[in-house]
C-alpha cells in the first residue's frame, strides 16, 4: 500500500467538504446537472488545496549563497517596501483590509470571501479595487517628483 504524506488530504476529505458545500447550496443546484457540478467542484477543491500547499512549501536553503553588498541592499529595499505596504494596508478600513488580505495573501476566491461576509462578489471586488487604488495612490505620491522639469519645445 502506498503511503500518503501527512500534509496530503485524503480524497474522502475533499469530497466530504464538497458535499457539505453542495448541501448548503442544495436549493440553488439544478438536479439534472448535480453530477457534473460535483465532479467539477471536487476537481477545483483539489486544485485549491494544491495551490495552498505550493504557497506553504519551504524556501530553498540560502546558506550556500554568497551574498554581495548589492544583494543585501536589494533585500533591505524589498523589506522596506513590504513594511510600507503593510503600513498602507493597516490604514485601510477594517473590512477592506480583511477582504484584501483574504483575496491577495490567503488567495481565497471572491466567492468564498463574499459567502463568509454575506456580501456579493461585486462587493468583494469593490473592496479589492479600493485597496489597490489606495496602494497605487500611496506609492504614486511617494515616487512623485517634487519639481516638474521644464519642457523644451523644439519645433
Amino acid at each position: 500500500m502506498r503511503s500518503i504524506s501527512p500534509m496530503m488530504p485524503r480524497l474522502s476529505d475533499v469530497v466530504a467538504e464538497v458535499f457539505a458545500i453542495a448541501w448548503k447550496r442544495r436549493d440553488a443546484l439544478d438536479a439534472e446537472r448535480v453530477q457534473g457540478y460535483l465532479y467539477a467542484a471536487v476537481h477545483n477543491q483539489s486544485l485549491n488545496w494544491l495551490r495552498r500547499q505550493e504557497r506553504l512549501a519551504p524556501m530553498p536553503d540560502s546558506s550556500q549563497h554568497d551574498w554581495t553588498d548589492e544583494d543585501l541592499e536589494e533585500v533591505l529595499a524589498r523589506e522596506a517596501r513590504i513594511k510600507e505596504i503593510e503600513k498602507v494596508i493597516a490604514s485601510m478600513t477594517e473590512r477592506t483590509r480583511y477582504v484584501f488580505i483574504q483575496c491577495y495573501y490567503q488567495k481565497r476566491s471572491y466567492r468564498d470571501v463574499a459567502e463568509q461576509l454575506s456580501i456579493t462578489t461585486d462587493g468583494v471586488k469593490k473592496h479589492v479595487m479600493k485597496a489597490l487604488s489606495t496602494l497605487r495612490q500611496h506609492f504614486h505620491k511617494e515616487n512623485a517628483i517634487d519639481e516638474v522639469p521644464e519642457r523644451s519645445d523644439s519645433k
